[in-house]
């Protein structure tokens, strides 16, 4: 196998077998078949309890919140089995460089820059259209 510089979800390892809903059919990026330039995702949202938190647009992850744990160390909240979304907010949101700082260490200097606004805006529209898209359900935790 070769490494494959793509980004994909843990929901496209087990698409539903009537029909994928929310994960994607990887197999034509497996086999080398999907065109280097055509993303499997547009869009991949990351939650924090129920608020979408960040969201990845291509090489880019747009902070809108950063978590903020119990355990800062190791990144958990032992007192729950879901941590409650105490998170630090970010106006204008956190950009980094998946490529280059996979780490999430050094967020990349946005204003001014044409491409970073579009990519902000790309996500804030994403973001947007995917918390209108969500049916709230009872928690069962």
């Amino acid at each position: 196998g070769a490494p494959v510089p793509r980004h994909v979800s843990d929901v496209d390892f087990a698409p539903a077998p009537a029909g994928i809903v929310d994960g994607r059919d990887m197999s034509p990026l497996l086999k080398s078949t999907l065109a280097e330039d055509t993303p499997l995702h547009d869009l991949i949202f990351h939650y924090c309890d129920t608020t979408i938190a960040a969201v990845r647009v291509g090489r880019y992850k747009v902070h809108f919140a950063t978590a903020r744990f119990e355990d800062e160390v190791a990144q958990t909240c032992p007192s729950d089995i879901v941590c409650p979304c105490a998170a630090v907010w970010h106006d204008p949101p956190l950009v980094f460089d998946m490529a280059n700082d996979p780490g999430e260490t050094e967020p990349l200097a946005t204003a001014g820059n044409e491409d970073l606004e579009r990519v902000i805006a790309k996500a804030t529209e994403g973001r947007a259209k995917q918390a209108a898209s969500v049916v709230p359900y009872p928690s069962q935790t």
